[in-house]
């Protein structure tokens, strides 16, 4: 049996508890524990019930909006702006029933660019989305999936000489995009001094990284 007041182990023999004097009843511990499994069980199960409640709220709210349309324009118009927002809420959903956290990353980044396109579709605005925000967009969800990968590997001069690669290459993108937005050429000015000067950090931080007295202190300063 487990004391319910302090949670000490007890005996079946015993009435009360010989540490805090909590009368004990004919519980057993097995029953105390699979009653803490069900209410924890019973708090994951109301969070995705409230998950596919809102879903479900929001698919109806989704097909009124497209009759609506249908009924006012006699096709599918602006009710696509409320169709790939709800795919895109939706996505959402998968973190919930999934463990998989890449997978639902990778979904719910597509949802985002699939809205955005359609965004920029149904305004005919293209060149803001596929020189600015769509690359941008996969940019920094590579990112996030890059510093995900490197953080498996437990040397840490080289895992920053990485990521500072990353950060150069990504503003050379970025500089180049910019360009090609705004004088429609992918040429590149300001990149190249922050190209230099990360690039020269990121080989030295690389080269320090087979050092092991370096690493030993890095280690030891940075509590790893």
């Amino acid at each position: 049996m487990i004391c319910k007041n302090c949670g000490v182990k007890l005996n079946s023999s015993l009435t009360k508890c010989p540490l805090c004097g909590e009368k004990v009843k004919n519980n057993n511990s097995s029953n105390s524990l699979y009653s803490m499994d069900i209410e924890y069980l019973a708090k994951d199960i109301s969070i995705i019930y409230f998950a596919k409640l809102i879903i479900l709220i929001l698919f109806l709210s989704t097909i009124v909006t497209m009759i609506c349309n249908l009924a006012i324009d006699k096709k599918i118009s602006w009710s696509f702006y409320v169709i790939f927002s709800f795919l895109f809420v939706s996505s959402h959903y998968f973190y919930l029933v999934s463990g998989r956290r890449k997978l639902c990353f990778i979904i719910n980044t597509i949802s985002l660019e699939l809205l955005l396109f359609m965004i920029a579709y149904l305004n005919k605005g293209f060149n803001w989305y596929l020189y600015l925000v769509g690359p941008f967009i996969l940019i920094g969800a590579l990112f996030i999936l890059f510093i995900n990968f490197i953080s498996k590997f437990k040397n840490i001069l080289r895992n920053i000489s990485y990521f500072i690669l990353y950060v150069a290459i990504s503003l050379i993108l970025i500089n180049g995009l910019i360009n090609l937005y705004t004088i429609s050429r992918f040429t590149l000015n300001w990149s190249y001094y922050s190209l230099i000067s990360l690039l020269i950090v990121a080989i030295i931080l690389f080269i320090l990284s087979f050092n092991k007295k370096c690493m030993n202190e890095v280690e030891k300063r940075l509590f790893i």
